[in-house]
């Protein structure tokens, strides 16, 4: 059912968003307090040179440091130094000490250094806690995550747990059901399907009919979707997918590709 699979668009806003006050060297300036502990000066033709600090250096100053966020700047310095277990441990000291959206920074820090059993575990600690959007945001990378690494977090269930967040979204109602049904889990596509009250009538028929169809009743699959036409609605408008399966189906009784 690949072919049928709701395509879910992340917002752009959300994506790689840092919700911490840090900042990369390159961009400091000196009212920023880490400043004087990133920097060093030489002069050079009698002007001030500034170049980063030596990573050693600067990680044992941030360590020495009690604001909250020079844990944060300590986690970078640390995986520079080869020692990730050492970033990790920084990296959730600060997101357990800031909240939600640091643990969502936490999260997207840990995928893009392929930390994925952390990366999953911070997501799980920021989605409660977010605004709606940011946290369908970060719903949607961590399924991504779970797809391209299904060993270290079930896109099913991650799918499940997204919808359960959402449960007026008819997109990641579908996607979840039919990623049920992609994985051979009829039964429980078709219960998820019964209790997906937000799907439109339209939607629930198209499901149903593409869930009877795998099931290879392809009678019923048609009858489904034609119980939906009604002829006294001059307004009525479905989406192109389903005119799609509904056409194809009448005229060959297959399912859908």
């Amino acid at each position: 059912m690949n072919a049928r699979r709701v395509q879910l668009v992340l917002p752009l806003a959300l994506v790689g968003l840092a919700a911490s006050p840090y900042v990369p060297w390159e961009e400091l300036t000196e009212a920023d307090w880490v400043y004087s502990l990133a920097t060093r000066q030489s002069p050079l033709d009698g002007r001030a040179v500034h170049y980063p600090t030596p990573t050693r250096e600067l990680a044992d100053a941030l360590q020495a440091r009690t604001e909250t966020a020079a844990l944060r700047h300590l986690a970078d310095a640390r995986l520079a130094l080869g020692d990730r277990a050492g970033a990790l441990q920084a990296l959730q000291r600060w997101a357990a000490a800031e909240g939600a959206s640091a643990w969502a920074e936490a999260a997207r820090w840990c995928a893009t250094n392929h930390e994925w059993p952390s990366a999953f575990q911070a997501a799980a600690s920021a989605l409660a806690g977010l605004p709606p959007a940011e946290a369908r945001g970060l719903a949607d990378e961590q399924v991504a995550w779970a797809d391209a690494h299904p060993d270290a977090a079930d896109p099913l269930l991650l799918r499940q747990k997204r919808a359960e967040l959402f449960p007026a979204e008819e997109a990641v109602l579908e996607d979840w059901i039919r990623a049920l049904e992609e994985a051979g889990r009829l039964a429980d596509a078709e219960a998820a399907l019964e209790r997906a009250a937000a799907l439109s009538e339209a939607r629930r028929a198209l499901v149903r009919s593409d869930l009877l169809a795998d099931h290879g009743d392809r009678q019923r699959a048609v009858s489904v979707l034609e119980a939906v036409l009604d002829p006294a609605r001059e307004e009525q408008k479905l989406d192109q997918d389903w005119l799609e399966a509904w056409a194809q189906r009448v005229a060959s009784g297959q399912p859908a590709a």
